[in-house]
């Protein structure tokens, strides 16, 4: 071929917005290799979000995969020495890592002789992304799991000019991290929009003295110390959404009801929420329970109390989350009246039995020697992506079309499982949910919550036929989530499936029947 192809003009740029928000990233990396002009349009798109996991490579290794994971950790290693002395770094919007343990507190298995290979080069990872972070200055989100914070870098991290969106979990900050008073004794003023924490002393140590004007939403794992933290709440004028995992309600006081005026998200313990939901415009809730015993758990009448003050929120309340207890038709027919207006709706429902666990004694096995494994990678970083395993460049994928499951149109759920005893007053109507449902989790554990995948594809058309919004259902385990795309339903970990009731009393419910009615 004399000249390269001009595709700018045979095909307009609209079309490879399309292939990327449609095509499935094979076929994305299909394209890229014979089309450059695809490759330039999308490489800023793939490069905004970045991301590692270094727990997720730990777990689980032994003889068999360690190779495959220190060779993956290699090219981790590599793109981010790439990414900070190349051009491409101001393309970087976001960055989600999560770090491991550290070698001293890891256990190997004994047959990897060479698996401090692995420790050295998590140690590399750790350490260019805690040098060149400042290098990020478009960054405006970070989420990191399970670091450590001293002085400098930490008072680099709040310096990142564009940072909006800030999550650490399982981390620390060092206590002397700065007053974060500027240079001419001012308080230095944060433009972060989003704050997650796991806990409230992370807060105080590492953002005393300095303003969060613009903070809009705020996530808290635990609260000890309940008087500082609502003193920090009263700085922050713009918060939107709070969430508090656990907090000790007995020490809450009441808080001046001029403060977070534009409160429209809360989740939390049943105090926070009766503390802050009236009179707010509170309109999407999380009501938590800190318990996990469940003879501790929040009580029916403390519950009914709770929703109560939630319903003096000074708008309609649009999505209501309650915790796990065992209700009734009663109880779930006040939350409705209560609630007329909610479109997204999950009730935690406790198992009529609890799951027992039995304790076997300790079993040690004998020690048995075992060859090791004397294989050693070789690691150049000129050549780290050379060589990406089969499953990264094959074009194999299926174009199966997604079977046709013809339901009952009847319902025939059991009343040994409170997942189905709630849907059957549901989908029987003896609950007037709202007719702008969209969103339905039956959130429960332990057995007999779990519910069969036909009684699943059942639900789901009764369910899909009277709320014509709807569009994610859970079955009691989140893993039974699904969620409707167009006319299918999907799961993860299960394929697409086009439900239909049997209307005609006809159909046997196979797939080729169910084609030839269609037809």
């Amino acid at each position: 071929m004399d000249q390269s192809t001009d595709y700018l003009d045979m095909v307009p740029v609209e079309v490879w917005a399309a292939c990327w928000v449609l095509c499935t990233a094979r076929q994305l990396r299909r394209i890229s290799l014979v089309c450059h002009l695809f490759r330039s349009i999308s490489l800023p798109l793939l490069l905004q979000h970045q991301t590692f996991d270094l727990e997720l490579l730990v777990s689980g290794i032994d003889r068999d995969n360690w190779m495959d994971r220190v060779c993956h950790l290699h090219r981790t290693a590599v793109r981010l020495d790439r990414l900070s002395a190349g051009p491409l770094i101001p393309l970087v919007r976001s960055w989600a890592v999560t770090f491991g343990p550290t070698p001293s507190t890891m256990h190997y298995p004994p047959q990897i002789r060479h698996i401090g290979l692995f420790d050295a080069i998590q140690s590399r990872v750790r350490r260019t992304f805690c040098t060149t972070l400042n290098l990020y200055r478009n960054l405006e989100t970070l989420y990191i799991v399970g670091l450590t914070f001293d002085p400098a870098m930490w008072n680099t991290l709040l310096a990142l000019p564009k940072l909006e969106d800030l999550h650490l979990h399982h981390s620390l900050v060092a206590r002397d991290a700065g007053s974060g008073a500027t240079a001419d004794g001012t308080q230095q003023v944060l433009m972060l929009r989003s704050l997650g924490l796991g806990h409230s002393s992370l807060l105080l140590d590492g953002f005393a003295g300095r303003r969060l004007d613009n903070l809009a939403h705020l996530f808290i794992g635990s609260v000890d110390d309940v008087e500082p933290f609502f003193r920090f709440l009263e700085r922050c004028p713009r918060l939107e959404s709070l969430a508090i995992m656990s907090l000790e309600s007995s020490a809450l006081k009441p808080f001046p009801p001029t403060c977070l005026p534009h409160l429209r998200s809360l989740n939390g313990p049943a105090g926070l929420i009766r503390l802050l939901a009236p009179d707010r415009p509170v309109s999407w809730a999380v009501i938590v329970d800190e318990f996990m015993v469940a003879d501790e758990r929040l009580k029916m009448d403390e519950l009914m109390l709770t929703c109560s003050d939630l319903s003096r929120s000074s708008v309609s309340i649009h999505s209501l989350a309650l915790p796990r207890t065992s209700p009734t038709l009663e109880f779930l027919n006040r939350i409705v009246r209560m609630f007329p207006h909610v479109r997204e709706l999950s009730l935690g429902i406790e198992s009529f039995h609890m799951p027992s666990y039995i304790v076997h004694p300790l079993f040690v096995p004998p020690e048995v020697e075992v060859e090791g494994d004397m294989e050693l990678p070789e690691f150049c970083d000129a050549e780290a992506f050379d060589n990406l395993p089969k499953e990264e460049l094959s074009d194999d994928e299926s174009d199966d079309h997604p079977p046709i499951v013809v339901v009952p149109k009847e319902s025939s759920f059991s009343t040994d499982n409170p997942v189905e005893v709630v849907l059957e007053w549901i989908t029987g109507g003896s609950i007037a949910l709202s007719s702008d449902l969209e969103i339905l989790r039956l959130d429960a554990m332990g057995l007999p919550c779990e519910l069969e995948l036909p009684k699943q594809h059942q639900a789901l058309a009764l369910l899909g036929a009277r709320w014509p919004s709807l569009y994610e259902v859970q079955f009691g385990l989140w893993a039974s989530t699904w969620r409707r795309m167009g006319t299918l339903w999907k799961s993860d970990g299960k394929s697409p499936v086009r439900i239909l009731p049997d209307t005609h009393g006809v159909l046997s419910g196979t797939q080729e029947m169910a084609s030839s009615q269609l037809a």
